[in-house]
C-alpha cells in the first residue's frame, strides 16, 4: 500500500505532506531522508488513526504536485501497520464486525482483535495469507 506525498522545498530542507492523511507532515534535511522520514510519519499517523478507532482513508491515485513541489509515493512498511490497515479497511468497506471478519478468515475473534490492535507480531506470511483470503494482494517494499 502506498500513499501519495507532496514534497516541497523549504529553506534548504524538504517538507512532506500527505493529501490523503490530513495533518500528517514531516520534514527532512536531505533528499535521501525523504522516504524514511515520510514512511515513519505515515506509519505513526495510520497507527494513531487505528488506535483512535477512526476510519483509515484509502490512498488515491498519485496526485499532481503544486508548482514548485513534486510527488512522491510512500510505502507503509511495518507489516503490523499494513495488516491493521487492511483489516480495518475491509471491515469498514464491507460493514463487518470483528466477529464476522474473524469467522470469514477462520480466526478466533480474539486473534483478529490482537491483529487489529497491533499487539500481535504478524509475519509477512500472515499478511500475505490474510490479504489472499480477502481477495487482495500484497507488495513488499524493502528500504535499503
Amino acid at each position: 500500500m502506498f500513499f501519495s506525498a507532496i514534497v516541497t522545498p523549504d529553506d534548504g530542507a524538504y517538507v512532506v505532506t500527505f493529501p490523503d492523511a490530513p495533518g500528517c507532515v514531516t520534514q527532512a534535511d536531505r533528499e535521501d531522508q525523504l522516504i524514511p522520514m515520510a514512511t515513519d510519519a505515515l506509519s505513526g499517523w495510520l497507527a494513531a488513526c487505528l488506535d483512535a478507532g477512526d476510519t483509515v482513508p484509502s490512498p488515491r491515485v498519485r496526485r499532481r504536485a503544486p508548482r514548485g513541489s513534486r510527488s512522491l509515493l510512500v510505502p507503509v512498511v511495518p507489516t503490523s501497520t499494513a495488516l491493521r490497515v487492511l483489516l480495518r479497511r475491509v471491515r469498514d468497506d464491507e460493514e463487518l464486525t470483528q466477529e464476522e471478519l474473524a469467522e470469514r478468515l477462520g480466526l478466533s475473534a480474539q486473534t483478529l482483535r490482537k491483529l487489529e490492535r497491533g499487539v500481535a507480531n504478524p509475519t509477512l506470511a500472515t499478511l500475505d495469507w490474510v490479504a489472499s483470503a480477502l481477495g487482495r494482494t500484497t507488495t513488499l517494499w524493502v528500504r535499503g
